[in-house]
């Protein structure tokens, strides 16, 4: 784990009147130190952090929240996630009398970070009449067993005592050691020895004792700042915090073949990210001439690494062919494809027209056409994809968007042909198609931009329209890009989420128990886990970073491998199993950081729904003949998915 310095920040009034801004861009120079904030004030001051553009990696305590001595509730880890956090504060920091969490709460917000793929900052910490009553190893041991998922791994434990919190009291090197030797011992029996955890001191941490505490067993950061971030503490602690700077001597990557058009590779992919994982956690794919990860660890943080970006580096940008103008000219006002200030205004804005209020408000509309669908089946053999996998989606979107239904299949059309681009099988054909599709569909959103402008509605496209912050509108382009957006990648993932869940459901019959709920929400991430939709992102490093002993240089290109990430067994035990009822862990399958899906709550939301009524109404559903993937790699789909009943 990247070692980091950590600064927990109290304040009064807005975030603009701190002074110590300067100071935190300071500690970032230190080479290989993560400043990490962790602000007990409401999110809105979270999101303004994460956009001011220096880099600052947010976290935030969902626990509780106190601000002038005030309860001001919980901040939800997917908000988090959407602000570009990295980790999540849960647990029983600032612990009063009249503001405990329960454990079972700290469970639940425990498992809500890693679904979110944040990392968890589990705090644990004794009372002043904890201390003085001799009973601090029962509490945190209480702590630990009521709020660790069995088997919990990669976390960050923060053993932050209560009772020195603004006190100006310090723990003694002996107390410090008596509660690690306890934390080590506890933690085996509880996660297992081979657990991935980082053991994190505060309250605070003198830096004269900085060199004893990081010399202790899993020791990767300390709480150094209390009330304020002071650059000479992080001057006396970088010594020990900082990774080595010397960037040589690095071992060459493994090389390996594969064709993402191969037959075989299509239909399962998984053998060879096995293959190429038993070298470690980069190879290089001379199919594509990109290095490449299978590690969950590194996909996770280098997709919230504000020094990797979608976007590519001016120097690097391809010449457009005439033929291909089109289609990026949409892409080019696309958020998925921008970064730094562009990303984050274009985000904030669509974020106030595609709320979660808005998303889960269709709920009875999904499952209403989810029955409406299931019930107009064909008798006999039948292909589910284009009967209820393709429809759902893509009538749900055009009723958000404001769009006719009828325009359903023809919004299909274009969807179909503009992902194309980003196929393995691309040709010449398909990129002409892709252009004409980008031209056409902008055209027809064009006329309807200029009808809501006229008269407003109550859709997406006018509350897209009607969105402002600090004065600043979406663009007509923007917009257009934006719904765009939606519909292609909304739409695409979830036709192959439903295909790919109802085909590993099918192959176990077992786990249709997991349909009902509670278990519900369960059977759709470990979907969405087991064989995501979405199998490869790329990132472009804006300068030289060292993570897993690997060098990325400035300006060079990786490959996240989603689906590998997925099945790392250092993540996620026996892996290769479909395990519904698994503790969630975080999957990678909707990214992570800045660019973490927009549509993941709309995605969600239609398998949890679709999926149980499907059932429900077919129960005696059963496979027809093997199921087939299509050719669309990095997409991970089925071509067809021929289904009867008994």
């Amino acid at each position: 784990m990247r070692k980091f310095a950590i600064g927990n920040w109290k304040m009064n009034g807005n975030i603009a009147s701190l002074k110590m801004l300067g100071e935190v861009q300071a500690a970032q120079t230190l080479s290989g130190v993560s400043v990490v904030i962790c602000p007990p004030y409401p999110l809105l001051h979270a999101a303004t952090l994460a956009s001011n553009g220096s880099g600052v990696e947010i976290g935030a305590q969902s626990c509780h929240h106190l601000a002038n001595g005030a309860h001001t509730g919980d901040v939800s880890s997917d908000l988090l996630a959407d602000v570009g956090a990295r980790y999540v504060i849960v647990g029983h920091s600032e612990r009063r009398a009249d503001h405990h969490e329960s454990n079972s709460a700290v469970c639940a917000q425990f498992q809500s970070a890693k679904t979110a793929g944040l990392t968890p900052i589990l705090c644990i910490g004794e009372t002043q009449a904890e201390r003085a009553a001799g009973r601090t190893i029962e509490v945190i041991s209480a702590q630990l067993k009521a709020s660790l998922p069995p088997q919990a791994q990669a976390f960050i434990l923060a053993y932050e005592p209560i009772w020195a919190i603004g006190t100006g009291l310090i723990p003694s090197l002996d107390e410090i050691a008596q509660v690690h030797a306890f934390l080590a011992h506890q933690l085996a029996e509880i996660c297992g020895s081979d657990s991935k955890i980082s053991i994190l001191y505060g309250g605070s941490v003198k830096a004269s004792n900085a060199a004893q505490i990081f010399a202790l067993p899993h020791v990767d950061g300390a709480l150094v700042g209390g009330p304020a971030l002071l650059p000479r503490i992080f001057a006396l602690s970088s010594q020990h915090l900082a990774m080595p700077s010397n960037m040589s001597q690095k071992q060459p990557l493994p090389l390996f073949n594969q064709s993402p058009t191969d037959p075989k590779f299509v239909q399962n992919p998984y053998e060879f990210y096995e293959k190429t994982r038993v070298s470690g956690p980069f190879f290089y794919w001379q199919d594509y001439n990109l290095t490449c990860t299978t590690s969950h660890a590194c996909v996770s943080a280098l997709l919230r690494d504000r020094r990797l970006g979608r976007e590519a580096p001016p120097h690097l940008r391809p010449q457009i062919a005439p033929h291909l103008c089109p289609f990026y000219e949409v892409e080019d006002h696309s958020l998925l494809e921008r970064e730094a200030s562009t990303h984050t205004r274009l985000r904030g804005l669509v974020l106030r027209a595609f709320t979660s209020r808005r998303i889960a408000a269709l709920a009875p509309e999904i499952a209403a056409l989810s029955h409406e669908l299931a019930a107009s089946l064909p008798k006999g053999d039948f292909d589910l994809l284009p009967n209820f996998a393709a429809k759902l989606p893509v009538i749900i979107i055009a009723r958000l968007l404001g769009v006719p239904e009828d325009m359903a299949p023809q919004l299909l059309t274009w969807s179909r042909a503009m992902v194309g681009m980003y196929m393995a099988n691309r040709s010449y054909e398909s990129e002409c198609a892709a252009a004409n599709a980008a031209e056409d569909f902008s055209d027809f959103l064009c006329q309807y931009l200029k009808a809501r402008v006229r008269a407003p509605k109550d859709d997406l496209i006018s509350q897209l329209i009607a969105a402002e912050a600090d004065g600043q509108r979406l663009s007509e382009d923007e917009m257009i890009a934006t719904c765009i957006l939606l519909l292609n990648a909304g739409h695409e993932a979830t036709v192959h989420s439903i295909g790919n869940g109802v085909k590993v459901i099918l192959e176990n019959p077992d786990v249709r128990q997991s349909l009902a709920p509670p278990l519900i929400e369960g059977l759709v991430e470990e979907v969405l886990r087991f064989d995501p939709a979405l199998h490869l992102f790329t990132r472009y490093a804006y300068e030289d970073i060292e993570i897993m002993e690997h060098i990325i240089p400035k300006d060079g290109q990786i490959a996240l491998l989603l689906g590998a990430a997925n099945r790392d067994p250092q993540v996620f035990n026996d892996a290769q199993s479909f395990c519904p009822t698994r503790t969630p862990k975080g999957h990678m399958s909707f990214g992570a950081g800045i660019h973490f899906c927009l549509g993941a709550p709309l995605a969600r939301l239609e398998l949890q729904i679709a999926l149980p009524i499907l059932f429900e109404l077919h129960p005696t559903l059963t496979l027809a003949e093997p199921p087939k993937y299509g050719d669309m790699y990095h997409f991970h789909g089925l071509e067809r998915l021929i289904l009867t009943r008994r």
